[in-house]
């Protein structure tokens, strides 16, 4: 059975793909670098077979060409319909989980993003009080805040556990 590449990154002269059922498989890898040489119009400039990266360049390093000779020769599929786009939200969320993963990670579990958020704010609230400046925000806004993000990580966590 043929393996599916997905392409990764695409621009003029340039496509790297993904050829995931061929990760750590050398051979795999020097077959398809003999198919794409530097006589032809496509170049295998690079590959790395630890993750499955094939990065093409050249005067002709379109997908579709790259796509018929691999078809031809029998090396991978390529599905050339463009990927669905990310939704605004989880191009936001995904760093911001990031960030929650790594607080986790380094507190070994003991606190977490919104957790972090709510020392913080109401940290600088009881600042703000000590310090008798009353700025924007006031110190009642940042215990607001606070809480709120308590609460609502709160609540997430109830609705996770609660998820079978």
């Amino acid at each position: 059975m043929t393996p599916e590449a997905r392409i990764v990154h695409r621009s003029e002269g340039r496509v790297r793909l993904r050829v995931a059922a061929m990760r750590g498989r050398p051979d795999y890898f020097a077959e398809v670098a003999g198919r794409f040489g530097p006589a032809g119009n496509v170049v295998l400039t690079e590959f790395n077979p630890v993750s499955g990266s094939l990065l093409f360049t050249g005067p002709g390093a379109a997908a579709s060409d790259i796509a018929a000779a691999a078809a031809e020769a029998g090396l991978f599929t390529l599905d050339l319909a463009p990927p669905p786009p990310v939704p605004l939200a989880k191009r936001v969320a995904q760093p911001i989980r990031g960030i929650d993963r790594t607080i986790r990670r380094h507190s070994e579990g003991a606190l977490d993003l919104p957790g972090a958020f709510f020392i913080l704010m109401f940290f600088l609230g009881f600042y703000e009080l000590s310090v008798g400046h009353f700025r924007r925000p006031p110190w009642y806004t940042l215990f607001w805040y606070a809480f709120g993000v308590f609460s609502k990580s709160v609540a997430d966590h109830v609705a996770q556990e609660e998820t079978p």
